[in-house]
C-alpha cells in the first residue's frame, strides 16, 4: 500500500473561524460540535470505546504549545488527561504530567473501538485528508483506520 507523508497543520486549522459545517473547514469547531457523546463515553467507559485522548493548548501566554493528552479521564472535579511529548517552549508543562483539562480547551479529541481498532475522532487529521485526491485520502483513511466519514 502507497503510503503519504501527511503534515500536520495545526496552526492554520485552529486559526480560522468557528461557522463553517465541514470537517475540512475548521475541525476544532466539528470536534466541540461531537464532544457532548465524547465526554459522555469518556465517564460511561462503554465496551465499545477505550484510549481517550485529548488536543489541548497548554502553557503561559507568551509560550503556548499544543499537545496531545493520554489517558484522557473524567476526575470528581472535571477531566485530565497526561502530557504525551516532550514541550519545546511550554513553561510549566512536562512529559508524563497529569494535568487538568476544561472541556472549551479542547481541540480535537479521539478513541479506540477496541473491537475494530478503529478510531473515531481526530479532526485535525480527517480535515488534512480531505484536501487530499480521493484515492489518496481513502488510502490513508483505511491504513490509519481513522472513521472520518462516521463522526459521532
Amino acid at each position: 500500500m502507497k503510503q503519504v507523508a501527511v503534515v500536520f497543520m495545526v496552526a492554520a486549522f485552529a486559526s480560522q473561524g468557528a461557522t463553517a459545517e465541514p470537517i475540512s473547514a475548521n475541525p476544532s469547531a466539528a470536534a466541540q460540535r461531537a464532544l457532548p457523546k465524547f465526554l459522555a463515553a469518556v465517564q460511561e467507559k462503554p465496551i465499545w470505546a477505550s484510549r481517550f485522548r485529548v488536543f489541548v493548548e497548554l502553557g503561559s501566554n507568551a509560550n503556548k504549545e499544543q499537545f496531545w493528552l493520554n489517558d484522557f479521564r473524567k476526575e470528581p472535579d472535571g477531566y485530565s488527561g497526561q502530557v504525551s511529548s516532550v514541550p519545546r517552549t511550554a513553561e510549566g508543562v512536562r512529559l508524563g504530567q497529569r494535568v487538568p483539562v476544561v472541556p472549551a480547551q479542547i481541540l480535537d479529541w479521539t478513541y479506540e473501538h477496541p473491537k475494530t481498532r478503529k478510531i473515531s475522532g481526530h479532526f485535525f487529521l480527517c480535515a488534512e485528508w480531505a484536501a487530499l485526491p480521493a484515492e489518496q485520502a481513502k488510502e490513508q483513511k483505511e491504513y490509519w483506520g481513522v472513521l472520518c466519514d462516521e463522526q459521532p
